[in-house]
């Protein structure tokens, strides 16, 4: 039986096609097998990839050693010198014009039954697929054709999928047959020996121990349709991309301090200097110091004119505030840091600057008041429309199975090897891209007057909303609260996207910014078509009409709101749209009637 060739659009959901990933096409479940890379450069250039590289890095760090830890398998931890090991790799995208190919796939899994008499069809090799005829039975007098059967085992234990195959001790794989007593519980599901009568279950036993995953003992493997949802699922990490400053190795710190106001010391107010310049100036003192190692070179730069003894001052005092900040905080700031790349918007050119809604209407007195009434109603203190977006979204690694919701286990996470058998090295799959994009920053003392009202905590006057939310522990139960509420704002607009800015859900992507009390909604489609610059500009209000009722009701309600207040019906969104999995969603944040004691409306 020959694979299908046909064309495979990837461009509004791009990351549903990564090695391993599946997808279903004439009725048959596929999974890809691999993809081209981006040798001719066609893609846009990323400017930064030193930082994508660290970010991601990061990422695939903790999320593959968490697995290992977490089901205590025999697995290699990843440490940080294997940086070394990882590298960037970019899709291969196929116009309409060129006509070779992105990639390849193939039909998986390669199980299939007769619909008549229940012949169950497997293949051990290569040359048995290629004789395989799907419309017609081999089983003597049967004129039935096959179906596929999608399910593979997945092992909880150590995260294998494994497709089925059986062979009877007597008389292999050519006499079997699918028995499905109960068609909707796959799990007692049996494979029968027509030529002698042995039966045995359809999911076999993962015995870890033999491929040297886990010493655990062997365990059932547990069925799962891949037609129902995704068995490989690609795990995407979104980020800004900015320019390399020289490629400083400290750029994310430097550009913390500045979103800090911690460098404005080193300058005089009365120089009235963009963040930009501030940066370059710190940049340059660091480089200076790098430049001129020794006491004895910065003598002598100093006396030829080339350098002042100020900026090797501030530059020693620059790095030792690094150094500092590094201690003082040691989280991933980089989404921080992308928040701040957003708002400041470093460009000279007027077609790319932001643009505030409040600068819009500014002198439209009853447009100013509708715009504060609005604010105040919603918990919104800032809108502004970002033109020109450059970002980059890398697909880090895959989930395999299910990816279980309880904190206590970690998903089976794997990364993007470069081959299979060598587990040395691995890359990620990264894609640049230019869009635009609508940046709500909330109410920041509103947010944390909320995040107190639903915590047994008591707010300190002396700090800062701003300030306060910076510092939040991730680990704390209020920081979840502030990511759902934000994550669950999103996915509301979203939703609602395709009646005001033409662009449909799953061509609308979200960053969310919790530390900042803010995300962005952008577009993912090919085509920019100035969606949401026209309702920026046109339709900001009514995008918010009736908002408030469709966050009130769900049709599942009252199980819905009283279970998790989130569900497919109401404000889901396609797993390969929403950048958490659909976790961290919640209406109830809005009403304050289940599991918050206020509601971010109330």
């Amino acid at each position: 039986m020959e694979d299908f060739k046909v064309p495979f659009a990837a461009y509004s959901a791009l990351f549903r096609a990564v090695n391993n990933s599946m997808f279903i096409n004439e009725k048959l479940s596929n999974k890809i097998v691999w993809l081209n890379k981006d040798k001719a450069d066609s893609d846009l250039p990323i400017y930064n990839e030193k930082r994508l590289k660290d970010i991601l890095f990061k990422e695939i760090k903790s999320l593959y050693n968490d697995r290992i830890n977490v089901h205590d398998l025999n697995l290699t931890r990843l440490s940080d010198s294997d940086i070394n090991n990882f590298f960037i790799e970019r899709f291969y995208l196929v116009d309409e014009n060129d006509y070779s190919s992105s990639g390849l796939f193939e039909i998986f899994p390669k199980t299939f039954r007769c619909e008549k008499c229940n012949d169950f069809r497997i293949f051990e090799n290569d040359e048995e697929w290629s004789k395989f005829d799907v419309n017609k039975c081999r089983v003597p007098g049967c004129d039935g054709s096959y179906t596929q059967v999608p399910f593979v085992g997945y092992c909880e234990t150590c995260g294998e999928i494994t497709s089925i195959f059986h062979n009877c001790s007597e008389h292999g794989h050519e006499h079997l047959k699918l028995m499905r007593k109960d068609i909707n519980a796959p799990g007692t599901w049996k494979i029968r020996c027509t030529a002698c009568g042995a039966e045995m279950d359809m999911m076999n036993f993962c015995n870890h121990r033999k491929h040297s995953l886990s010493d655990k003992d062997i365990t059932k493997l547990r069925p799962i349709n891949v037609n129902q949802g995704g068995i490989f699922r690609s795990i995407v990490k979104t980020s800004i991309d900015i320019p390399d400053y020289q490629e400083s190795k400290d750029i994310d710190i430097i550009l913390l301090g500045a979103y800090l106001h911690y460098w404005d010391k080193y300058f005089d107010e009365e120089e009235d200097l963009t963040d930009e310049e501030i940066i370059d100036d710190i940049i340059t003192y660091l480089s200076k110091l790098e430049e001129y190692p020794t006491e004895k070179d910065r003598k002598k730069a100093i006396r030829r004119g080339f350098c002042t003894e100020k900026i090797f001052e501030t530059g020693e005092k620059v790095k030792n505030d690094i150094e500092e900040l590094k201690e003082e905080y040691d989280f991933s700031y980089s989404e921080l840091n992308d928040y701040f790349i957003l708002k400041e918007r470093f460009s000279e050119e007027e077609d790319t600057k932001n643009i505030n809604y409040y600068d819009i209407i500014k002198d439209d007195g009853e447009q100013l008041k509708k715009f504060f009434d609005f604010k105040k109603d919603i918990g919104i203190e800032e809108v502004t429309y970002i033109p020109d977006i450059h970002m980059i979204s890398s697909s880090i690694g895959v989930i395999k199975g299910i990816n279980n919701s309880e904190d206590s286990l970690a998903p089976h996470f794997e990364p993007h090897w470069k081959s299979y058998k060598d587990k040395d090295k691995f890359e990620a799959l990264s894609f640049p891209f230019e869009t635009e994009g609508i940046m709500f920053d909330l109410d920041k003392e509103r947010l944390v007057d909320w995040i107190f009202a639903n915590s047994d905590k008591t707010r300190s006057p002396n700090i800062s909303a701003q300030q306060f939310l910076f510092e939040l522990d991730e680990s704390s139960e209020e920081f979840e609260n502030l990511k759902t509420l934000i994550h669950t704002f999103a996915h509301i607009l979203i939703n609602r996207s395709s009646l005001y800015t033409g662009l449909n859900s799953d061509s609308c992507g979200e960053l969310l910014f919790p530390k900042a009390g803010s995300f962005l909604i952008y577009s993912t489609s090919n085509i920019n078509i100035g969606g949401f610059s026209f309702v920026f500009e046109n339709s900001l209000f009514e995008w918010f009409n009736n908002v408030k009722l469709e966050v009130n009701d769900c049709v599942f309600d009252p199980t819905c709101i009283d279970e998790h207040g989130a569900c497919f019906s109401c404000v889901y969104l396609p797993e390969y749209v929403c950048s958490h999995f659909n976790n961290f969603l919640d209406r109830d944040v809005f009403l304050g009637e289940n599991r918050f004691k206020k509601g971010y409306w109330k």
